[in-house]
């Protein structure tokens, strides 16, 4: 009677052991692609700052858009829409930039990374938006 009820429950528990086994070997690749992402991204920040006027130490851009992105997980808004723009425009007041450059640098890169991940929404219409989070098996 007792393992009928338990059974089910040992076996989940095996094979979230098994896929955490999976994850440990992720871990690193995973670090270094976030890594990697927001060097790239901070470089695009720095970029876009660039056009605009801004001239600022491109290493203090991996900070900006470290605090900047960190903004996202705030549950003010959706995905930060705003803070983060607000957040940036006032980082780069902070360090000497008008407010009129700080908001066009924002507001360029928010709509960059809008549009990049606009680029991926046919396909996600055509597989669906559950289907890949459907169980194996």
């Amino acid at each position: 009677m007792m393992s009928r009820v338990l059974n089910p429950y040992l076996e989940r528990i095996e094979n979230f052991q098994r896929e955490g086994v999976k994850a440990k070997r992720a871990l690193g690749p995973v670090v270094l692609l976030m890594l990697s992402t927001s060097i790239l991204d901070s470089m695009a920040l720095y970029f876009f700052s660039i056009s605009v006027g801004v001239k600022l130490n491109p290493g203090l851009f991996i900070f900006i858009y470290s605090l900047v992105s960190s903004f996202t997980y705030l549950p003010l808004t959706l995905a930060g829409l705003g803070v983060q723009e607000g957040v940036l425009a006032a980082l780069l007041q902070l360090f000497g930039t008008p407010l009129t450059h700080g908001v066009s640098v924002s507001l360029l890169f928010r709509f960059f990374y809008t549009t990049t991940d606009l680029i991926g929404l046919p396909a996600l219409m055509k597989i669906g938006f559950t289907k890949g989070f459907q169980k194996e098996g």
